[in-house]
């Protein structure tokens, strides 16, 4: 099943394998033993302006426990194009109260998945979890996300949600 979306000018897919003929074809998704698992497929395509690519609103966190909140991320296009790398920024709150790029995540061979993300202490009960794409361009900028986490990293609490 391959599902289709538009946010912002970034089209996207919901799917369990890759295939397209610059980009790695017949790759899977991160997630060990999954087999017909799934990954959010990006193909940002905006010169204008930086692209919202995810957004997630997250209830009930505990005031002052330190939380990570991470994503197993690549690039699908295959070396030989020499395509714009993705650049992701990770950011807590629309008015950051911490943030963290990936910097240009390279094209590689085979496709190579990579954990990023970014810490952060609750300062309330709710947050908005956002990634961003910080490239403006429209050739390349081509990446797979999967495993979307936010984990609290104390002993105070032990909670986990994933999307």
């Amino acid at each position: 099943t391959i599902v289709n979306w538009m946010l912002e000018s970034t089209v996207f897919q919901i799917k369990c394998q890759i295939i397209r003929s610059s980009w790695h074809e017949n790759a899977f998704d991160h997630t060990a033993n999954d087999i017909d698992g799934y990954m959010y497929v990006l193909n940002v395509d905006d010169n204008n302006k930086y692209s919202l690519i995810f957004k997630k609103r997250v209830d009930n966190l505990t005031v002052g426990v330190s939380y990570e909140f991470s994503a197993y991320l690549t690039n699908i296009r295959k070396p030989e194009h020499n395509s714009n790398d993705p650049n992701i920024l990770f950011q807590v709150n629309e008015i950051a109260i911490a943030k963290n790029s990936t910097g240009d995540i390279e094209e590689s061979n085979p496709m190579t998945w990579k954990k990023y993300g970014v810490a952060f202490k609750a300062p309330n009960v709710s947050v908005i979890l956002l990634m961003i794409s910080m490239k403006k361009d429209r050739d390349g900028n081509n990446l797979a996300i999967d495993d979307i986490e936010l984990r609290a990293c104390s002993n105070q609490s032990s909670t986990s949600s994933t999307d």
